[in-house]
């Protein structure tokens, strides 16, 4: 048996022109389309595949049929059995920084590929690609017949960090102040009144470092200072769990809350160089409260 010598065209196939048989091992091996005989007469008399029929055409053929007739409709009303549920995309790299950032994996911890990509339902190439983004934000460190490791935080790296974050904070409240109405920054005047208040006296420190996060998120948004805005989110993940360390100490919270107040007071004014000093304010004072008590805190 022979095969054409060119592809047939579309016209020449409605017509019947141009196929002579099919190849061997073909499922559908003995149809023939005799000469004058209409392609729609058999499709009408041999039930076969539109796959097939199209591989024929680029002269070549397939394992995946697809049944012209009988075919099974799915719950979804497309052929084919269901699908199986799909996990949801998960940010592979937000869970785990976010773990690190927690102390939920603490310092020191070996991350094994092999238990993520089970955790997760990922390849292992996958979780390579995360590792590799996490150590460039210095949360691990990658250690030959170790594995990756996450980072410790040294309490001069601490000290450098805060120092970092009192610039750049101070810079993006200034910014937010010159950017947006006066008005906008009332909602903190409030927030860190009588609300803050509470808080502190009832030693709810989550809700208190909550409300903060409020404030803190929406001045960086407000600055629309993106270089800043990268800057600051790499730096705070790795002070995260010395916040929350430092927010307990003896009388923090208060003298916190008076340096907030002082901040959000100048925000509303207008006051925007007063505003970025006394954020500059709040966060040296963090400063010197981690160096009394640094070695409870790291």
């Amino acid at each position: 048996m022979t095969r054409a010598s060119s592809i047939p065209s579309a016209g020449n196939l409605c017509r019947g022109e141009g196929v002579r048989e099919c190849p061997r091992g073909d499922p559908t091996a003995g149809w023939k389309v005799l000469p004058g005989q209409n392609v729609v007469e058999i499709f009408d008399s041999n039930i076969v595949h539109i796959n097939h029929f199209l591989e024929l055409i680029w002269g070549r053929m397939t394992e995946k049929v697809v049944p012209l007739r009988g075919k099974q409709q799915s719950k979804t009303g497309r052929g084919g059995p269901p699908r199986k549920g799909r996990r949801p995309e998960i940010d592979l790299l937000a869970v785990l920084r976010e773990r690190i950032a927690q102390h939920e994996v603490p310092p020191g911890a070996k991350l094994r590929e092999q238990d993520l990509a089970q955790e997760f339902g990922v390849p292992r190439t996958r979780i390579r690609e995360v590792f590799g983004a996490l150590e460039s934000r210095g949360l691990i460190e990658r250690i030959p017949n170790r594995g990756a490791v996450v980072s410790r935080l040294e309490i001069d790296q601490a000290f450098n960090l805060y120092d970092v974050r009192a610039v750049l904070e101070g810079l993006c409240v200034r910014q937010a102040t010159q950017n947006v109405p006066n008005e906008e920054w009332q909602e903190f005047v409030d927030l860190f009144g009588a609300p803050m208040e509470e808080l502190v006296k009832a030693g709810d420190f989550d809700g208190y470092l909550a409300c903060y996060g409020r404030f803190r998120s929406r001045f960086i948004e407000r600055a629309r200072n993106p270089v800043a805005a990268q800057m600051l989110d790499s730096i705070y993940e790795k002070t995260h769990v010395v916040i929350r360390r430092i927010v307990i100490l003896p009388g923090r919270a208060q003298a916190g809350l008076r340096e907030h107040r002082a901040t959000v007071a100048a925000m509303r004014a207008g006051k925007a160089e007063e505003a970025e000093r006394a954020k500059r304010a709040n966060l040296e004072g963090a400063k010197e409260y981690l160096r009394r008590f640094e070695k409870y805190v790291l």
